[in-house]
């Protein structure tokens, strides 16, 4: 932030120069006006008319300059409250004027206090030497003019404290705003990449499904009830991405994302998929209901194990596959394992299968192994229950 100097203007004070000139002149005349009348004085000076003028002039048109120079400002109508004074002048309501709009000045355009307490003390000793003669000697005669320059430049500071905390509060508004419209960015742009990540899970695993079935299919025609079966699963498993690409299509219609999560309550209905079409599925599912499964966790797994057996149609021979999914001892965890063999040239595919596995339980502390071991290619995930 710029260092502020002691004429600073006021945060939000006169926006259109135009309009902040116009109101200058518009105070230099009136005060001009009123000190060449001579209102107030009890009589006027050397009984000339032009004598009234000339001090009129030099009273106001320092207050030209009040907005971008207070200080100055307050120094001239000081000086001219003194030469008053020394020309044996008596102060009348135009010089009194013209001093309150030069203290109001300062404590409104001063950008520091300190500064501002130093800007008024022209015009409160010009006044002063100005007033000497015509003050008696009552004090309680110095209460009024003491009060009145006072609230002047009270008003003034008072003024410049409120605008400066609007102009805070409108800086913190604008900040809040675009932090919200960032958040709210950031929030579409991570549904974006949730909604990729599904629309990647279901037809990466729907179509494997589909290519390795019809292959299956292809090579069974000398059989044709079997090849029959495997045309049939070849439907079912069309319509189940169908299905859950319509819930998807869905979502995207409705004012919040609110997208379908496959929990671990239909991973039969997904192995029974596999099972039915000559690939046997084994599947393992112990999750007590006592077991408290964070929001998500419960997708985030079906969804592992359904990419984890789409890597099996893409990248294995194998005709048997176990899942299994346990919850204990405060740790749920997830395993695949395909006892293969190996396909030599692997079905084409994303490639970003286990990477995708290592983001879905990321969120929850899990962690996804792979590799192989003595059973075959295995696929591991632990995410600790807290």
């Amino acid at each position: 932030m710029a260092p502020l100097t002691s004429t600073a203007p006021a945060p939000g004070a006169a926006r259109d120069p135009v309009v902040a000139a116009t109101v200058d002149w518009l105070v230099v005349l009136g005060v001009a006006a009123v000190a060449s009348t001579g209102l107030g004085l009890e009589q006027p000076w050397d009984g000339s008319g032009w004598s009234l003028a000339v001090a009129g002039l030099a009273l106001a048109l320092p207050l030209a300059v009040r907005r971008t120079r207070p200080v100055l400002a307050a120094v001239l109508v000081g000086a001219a409250l003194v030469a008053q004074a020394w020309l044996g002048g008596t102060v009348g309501f135009g010089s009194f004027l013209a001093g309150l709009v030069a203290l109001f000045s300062v404590g409104r355009h001063v950008a520091r206090t300190p500064d501002a307490l130093a800007g008024a003390l022209p015009v409160l000793a010009g006044g002063a030497v100005a007033m000497a003669s015509s003050i008696g000697e009552e004090p309680a005669e110095l209460f009024f003019p003491l009060f009145y320059t006072s609230a002047a430049w009270g008003l003034g500071r008072a003024l410049r404290v409120l605008e400066q905390r609007s102009a805070q509060l409108r800086r913190y508004n604008e900040v809040l705003a675009r932090d919200q419209e960032t958040t709210a960015r950031l929030a579409v742009a991570g549904e974006r990449i949730r909604l990729a990540r599904e629309l990647h899970d279901v037809l990466a695993h729907t179509v494997m499904v589909m290519v390795w079935q019809a292959e299956e299919a292809e090579e069974l025609l000398d059989s044709p009830d079997r090849a029959r079966e495997s045309l049939t699963n070849v439907q079912d498993a069309g319509r189940r991405g169908l299905a859950e690409l319509r819930r998807l299509i869905d979502v995207l219609r409705e004012d919040e994302l609110d997208l379908p999560a496959p929990e671990l309550s239909e991973l039969p209905a997904l192995t029974s998929l596999l099972s039915g079409s000559g690939l046997s599925v084994s599947l393992e599912l112990d999750v007590p209901s006592s077991a408290v499964l964070p929001p998500g966790l419960g997708n985030a797994v079906y969804r592992l194990v359904q990419e984890a057996l789409t890597n099996v149609l893409r990248h294995s021979h194998a005709e048997a596959v176990s899942v299994h999914v346990t919850a204990s001892a405060g740790t749920l965890r997830c395993s695949v394992v395909d006892p293969g063999p190996r396909r030599t040239v692997p079905r084409p595919g994303s490639g970003h299968g286990l990477v995708g596995m290592q983001e879905r339980v990321a969120p929850y502390g899990g962690t996804v192994e792979a590799g192989e071991d003595g059973t075959g290619f295995r696929v591991t995930a632990e995410v600790p229950l807290r």
